[in-house]
């Protein structure tokens, strides 16, 4: 039984996303503060959101913090690298 709790545990770990919010974005600089609260706005709507931008620039920072404090929030969250798709 021991061993097959931790098997359920160590599953949930590796597929768990990590929960990203507007908190965890890091930035006193008017341009990054301006984006902010666009993507604020865009958490409020029930619109598709299309982030692109160069590796490393916070995309997916920005997109979780969109889903989970959007009204989605409680449905999947589902991220998509599209360079993959090439």
């Amino acid at each position: 039984m021991d061993l097959q709790s931790g098997k359920t545990k160590s599953k949930k770990k590796s597929s768990g996303i990590r929960k990203y919010t507007f908190d965890n974005i890091i930035g006193e600089s008017e341009a990054i503060q301006k984006q902010i609260n666009i993507a604020k706005k865009a958490a409020k709507t029930n619109a598709t959101v299309f982030i692109y931008g160069e590796t490393g620039t916070g995309k997916e920072l920005f997109a979780q913090s969109i889903h989970y404090e959007g009204v989605r929030r409680n449905g999947p969250f589902l991220a998509q690298n599209c360079a993959a798709l090439s």
